[in-house]
């Protein structure tokens, strides 16, 4: 990027243009990810307000998807400073992920506090998002855990726009920076220990609250357990090979593997399998 309007124009089109093709908000954010992580603050307020504006004005010539009434990609925009911030003070892309972990419990709370039944306002919210697509029902599809996974999608997305931003910093100016950061994601046992303490308490008050944290934990958990496979990859000298299975299976099998790879998290919580491996 040779300045913030250069880095504008991109953020600003795949922003705009991710009203209609959805994946394209995560590259959007990306893009304003790198430049919170590289530049100046003044420089990437620029980039991050521009985008922004540029995405709220055109939202009013583009046609809404049925049941979303504003850009997506709006909504990611304050997870994503703040782990991109976390991530560029401490080069700790635990912290981030946690953030963004944080973010959505904060969202998921939200909903259940602000709509009261978030099983019945996501019932609704399903019924005008399939209106328009035919031969399409949600009809049998079990609601109660809608609020979560939802949550647990955004703070993937949010992980995702940061670690595309270090990604393309890294490519730019420190080959290889990235993947030594990614085999570092662990969460030690203090932070365990606190995750079941929120557990504990919302099981207490909330029973579906309760759950949907379950879920949302199970985020920060899924990425340890990633970092332990591309170690792992590294380690036995495997490469891109070893890793290709893995994702195949999480694109087809996507509930499977996110729980196996966060036990594989949990597990190494207390075992350590990256010292091991050193060692």
């Amino acid at each position: 990027m040779q300045g913030p309007f250069q880095a504008l124009a991109v953020a600003g089109v795949l922003g705009v243009l991710s009203q209609i093709l959805l994946p394209l908000a995560l590259l959007s954010n990306g893009v304003i990810a790198l430049c919170i992580l590289t530049w100046p603050t003044r420089q990437w307020l620029v980039v991050l307000i521009g985008t922004l504006v540029l995405v709220i004005g055109s939202s009013y010539f583009v046609a809404a998807r049925p049941g979303i009434d504003f850009p997506l990609t709006l909504l990611l925009m304050a997870p994503m400073w703040l782990s991109a911030k976390a991530l560029a003070m401490t080069e700790s892309q635990s912290l981030s992920v946690l953030i963004a972990v944080v973010c959505a419990l904060i969202l998921a709370l939200t909903i259940q506090l602000v709509t009261g039944d978030a099983i019945q306002w996501w019932a609704g919210w399903l019924k005008i998002a399939v209106s328009g697509v035919k031969n399409v029902s949600f009809e049998g599809f079990s609601l109660e855990l809608m609020n979560g996974l939802m949550a647990m999608m955004f703070a993937v997305a949010a992980v995702l726009t940061v670690f595309i931003g270090r990604w393309l910093q890294a490519v730019a100016y420190n080959p290889g920076g990235f993947a030594r950061e990614f085999a570092r994601i662990r969460f030690s046992f203090s932070i365990l220990a606190a995750m079941l303490v929120v557990l504990l308490v919302t099981a207490v008050i909330n029973e579906h609250l309760f759950k949907d944290f379950i879920l949302i934990f199970t985020v920060a958990y899924f990425f340890q357990g990633l970092s332990v496979l591309h170690f792992t990859a590294n380690t036995l000298s495997k490469g891109q090979s070893y890793l290709w299975p893995p994702y195949l299976l999480l694109f087809f099998f996507p509930q499977f593997v996110i729980v196996g790879l966060a036990s594989v998290g949990l597990v190494d919580v207390f075992l350590n399998f990256r010292k091991s491996g050193r060692s």
